[in-house]
């Protein structure tokens, strides 16, 4: 849904890239059914209007899988992002830039910006199961905190 501006599809940290290698050749899936944002596009705003009339000739997305981010950020969508987006390029949050920098050898310029697409996706969406994801320090934060508050006192 996300795909870093800039970096094209055999880029070791695209999302392209990462869904292929972790997901896509482990399943019987046809390449031709497979849509991903093109992170080299010359045109990102003509790639974004391509991307949501592939959503929509569809009939929308049934299954969302996405991450938060430490601010609490859902699939890039800075606090602050409109509810009301279309697919967009989105300029990262400075915190999210240096969560993200490790994966890019600490270079901070390689990710300033991202095509986004969550927002669209939900709105064209009738039927759609919704799953987030989080691991790591983050997650066991957020248990503690639930912990506190589902727990009698």
């Amino acid at each position: 849904m996300d795909e870093y501006l800039g970096l094209s599809h055999d880029h070791p940290q695209s999302y392209h890239y990462y869904m292929y290698h972790n997901f896509f050749k482990h399943i019987d899936i046809d390449p031709k059914n497979v849509h991903i944002l093109n992170g080299i596009t010359d045109d990102p705003e003509a790639e974004c209007e391509m991307f949501e009339m592939e959503i929509k000739k569809a009939g929308g997305i049934h299954l969302f899988v996405g991450g938060i981010g430490p601010d609490g950020h859902i699939a890039f969508n800075e606090p602050g992002s409109s509810l009301a987006s279309r697919t967009r390029v989105k300029t990262l949050a400075k915190e999210t830039v240096v969560a993200n920098a490790r994966f890019f050898g600490d270079n901070l310029s390689q990710i300033s910006s991202i095509i986004n697409v969550i927002f669209i996706i939900l709105a064209m969406s009738q039927d759609i199961s919704i799953s987030i994801l989080q691991m790591g320090f983050l997650l066991r934060q957020l248990l503690q905190v639930w912990e506190q508050i589902s727990s009698p006192h």
